[in-house]
């Protein structure tokens, strides 16, 4: 139960964060619209679903994961192709993922750490930026959000226990459809949930039924229109710029001759050409591939932008709290002692599961942004330190 002054508080905090992340979509616009190629791409995607009513186009209808398009599609339909429309949703989500980190930072740490980890994610300069984009950042972060605050509750009975699975087996579903990339994301977590609760078998195999419909229906639509069961088609391609044999640990998108490294006349013969290229590389000098996993590390971790043009104090402010702020304070909750620590554990999974990902796959500080609040989480434990009496 929260008292009137607790609630107060978070209202305050919500209405702060919902003002700055429509100062961010404003800024954004004003400064140009959209700024970043995957920003046109999903436009274009959300434009021909309202236009043709079609995924999109002729050798790339599954290259692209469907969610956000699917998202940005419905409020074009509703409210005409303006972009300003999906940055103020997304300050909309922005706002709800500030009441998830304050009730996942409450149940965590009391009442404080709630407050903490409200005010963290409120003020958090990074993720509010991104409310300003066309990319799918904000919703993944949220759906995430959704989803360690369903399998971060306290124990429960059987009955509820599975509909606790299938809604967050869901939920899973729809992050994986938004972040190709967090596929494997829910089996760490489905176990740390039984380990947390003691779920029961019955519990973890509604999570995954209801996790293989949502992404099954997606694959199954792809074999039925590209020839294969595929989860993208793009994989081989991220893979290639990963640990292909010209990967240095960032983006190379613009110095491949693709043409030659995943030929094919579909996009599943380019996305198997690709995967073949990028895996006979590796194994032929494996080597190179290990010596790239600790730039991948520093690009990932790195407080401030890789790309020299963004290294603006404003910017680098901004991308520096999580790293040198709420990490630090993360390993400081980790260090206490107790149930409480043990319940925490849960929030460290994406951000090790995500540099796992990406120390194969190409790295970059957009890429850890939704493990950013689950740290933001552990780190308004440590500032609240240990609850009080009876808190």
């Amino acid at each position: 139960m929260t008292g009137p002054a607790e609630s107060a508080r978070l209202c305050a905090l919500l209405a702060i964060a919902f003002a700055l992340r429509c100062v961010a979509a404003w800024g954004v616009g004003e400064a140009g619209g959209l700024l970043f190629p995957d920003e046109r791409s999903y436009d274009g995607l959300a434009r021909g679903l309202v236009e043709t009513g079609q995924f999109g186009e002729e050798g790339g209808r599954a290259a692209w994961p469907p969610l956000y398009p699917v998202f940005l599609a419905l409020l074009y339909s509703v409210f005409g192709p303006q972009p300003m429309a999906m940055r103020l949703a997304q300050a909309f989500l922005g706002t709800a993922t500030v009441w998830l980190a304050w009730r996942a930072a409450r149940a965590a740490g009391g009442a404080r750490a709630g407050f903490w980890g409200a005010l963290l994610v409120a003020l958090w300069p990074h993720g509010t930026a991104y409310a300003g984009l066309l990319l799918t950042e904000t919703l993944a972060t949220f759906l995430l959000m959704a989803l360690l605050c369903l399998l971060s509750g306290a124990s429960m009975r059987s009955s509820r226990s599975e509909a606790v699975g299938l809604v967050s087996g869901a939920v899973a579903g729809f992050l994986t459809l938004t972040r190709p990339s967090l596929v494997f994301l829910p089996i760490p977590l489905a176990f740390a949930w039984r380990a947390r609760s003691g779920a029961s078998v019955r519990s973890l195999a509604c999570l995954a039924l209801a996790y293989g419909m949502v992404v099954g229906a997606w694959v199954a639509r792809n074999a039925a229109v590209v020839g294969a069961p595929v989860l993208t088609t793009k994989m081989g391609h991220d893979l290639y710029e990963g640990i292909g044999r010209e990967a240095d640990g960032g983006p190379i998108h613009d110095r491949v001759r693709w043409d030659r490294v995943g030929p094919g006349r579909t996009e599943v013969e380019r996305n198997r050409g690709c995967r073949r290229s990028a895996l006979a590389d590796a194994t032929s000098d494996p080597w190179r591939v290990l010596a790239l996993v600790p730039v991948k590390w520093a690009r990932f971790w790195n407080p401030f932008p890789n790309r020299s043009d963004w290294r603006r104090l404003a910017v680098a402010a901004g991308t520096a709290v999580p790293v040198l702020l709420w990490l630090p304070l993360a390993l400081v909750a980790a260090s206490a002692r107790g149930g409480a620590a043990g319940g925490r554990s849960l929030f460290w999974i994406p951000a090790l599961y995500l540099t796992a990902v990406h120390s194969v796959f190409l790295a970059s500080i957009r890429y850890r942004l939704p493990a950013e609040v689950p740290l933001a989480v552990l780190a308004a434990c440590a500032l609240a330190g240990r609850p009080r009496q009876g808190a």
